[in-house]
């Protein structure tokens, strides 16, 4: 039972425990549920009259992601002979993949009216649209991942905290800081180790969360960068990991190539080009 409420229908279970579902408060109201770790969380879509009342569905995945429909202005319909131009559908993404936990409206286009029925666990959404002869149709939004081209230039600044010597390599841990310019612009933040040969040649990972824009959409990702070569000329390649993505980047992934050379004891510079490829939705009925 939702706390305080007059009925509450439970519909969903994943095999995390999470439980969603729909509940009445004492005005009438419906409101869509989830509860979570013993604790329940209310949830609306944006500027809503009344959630999951019409039509009376909710979807959940298995990260805990949810779908449902809300009613954005009065008269709110109750059966789908009625107007339905202020229902809309919604996808709320569970916080480890939207750190903000913003509910997103999704609408079809063109529709007078929709819902979001269910969501499986890559993310595709199917529902109902209502187009304007009030014929009723079913659609999938569906995540594609769009190719995108990027290149730029980098200055990455170290800083070591632990150094050791192992089989006659010199390996330093170290915190760093990059700063990126061009299609991909913003900071980079973790941590890697630089393993040096006797040889002169060197051996870097690291990996740490990039914020910034990727074709001027905002958000973050974490990459991780192997490097090879000397202080004088080394390659790279940098991988986007498409699974720990916030914001406008969440999908994001592939993989650049990376030229640079040390201008300082601690620092490098250079360039990156490549392709990366970003999870964005299409819609299709």
């Amino acid at each position: 039972d939702f706390p305080g409420a007059v009925l509450t229908q439970a519909w969903k279970i994943n095999s995390r425990g999470q439980v969603a579902g729909r509940y009445e408060d004492a005005g009438g109201k419906w409101h869509v549920f989830l509860l979570s770790d013993g604790a329940f969380r209310s949830i609306d879509g944006p500027v809503a009259l009344q959630t999951a009342a019409f039509p009376p569905q909710v979807g959940l995945n298995e990260q805990g992601d949810i779908v449902s429909s809300y009613c954005s202005a009065e008269p709110c319909p109750v059966r789908v002979t009625d107007k339905l131009t202020t229902e809309h559908g919604f996808l709320l993404p569970h916080k480890e993949r939207d750190e903000a936990g913003e509910v997103t409206t999704i609408d079809f286009p063109g529709a007078d009216g929709n819902g979001a029925f269910g969501i499986n666990n890559h993310g595709n959404i199917v529902g109902a649209y209502v187009d304007a002869n009030h014929k009723i149709h079913g659609f999938l939004r569906s995540r594609a991942n769009v190719p995108i081209a990027v290149s730029g230039t980098f200055r990455f600044t170290f800083e070591p905290v632990a150094t050791r010597q192992v089989d006659g390599n010199t390996i330093t841990d170290f915190a760093f800081q990059e700063d990126v310019s061009g299609s991909i612009a913003g900071v980079r933040v973790g941590t890697g180790t630089l393993v040096a040969h006797p040889d002169g040649t060197l051996d870097v990972i690291d990996a740490g969360r990039f914020t910034g824009t990727v074709e001027g959409i905002p958000g973050s990702v974490i990459v991780e960068v192997r490097a090879a070569g000397t202080l004088g000329s080394f390659t790279a390649t940098a991988r986007f990991d498409p699974n720990s993505g916030t914001g406008g980047l969440r999908g994001l992934g592939g993989s650049v190539r990376v030229t640079g050379a040390a201008t300082g004891p601690t620092t490098l510079a250079g360039s990156y080009g490549g392709q990366v490829d970003l999870a964005q939705t299409t819609d299709d009925h």
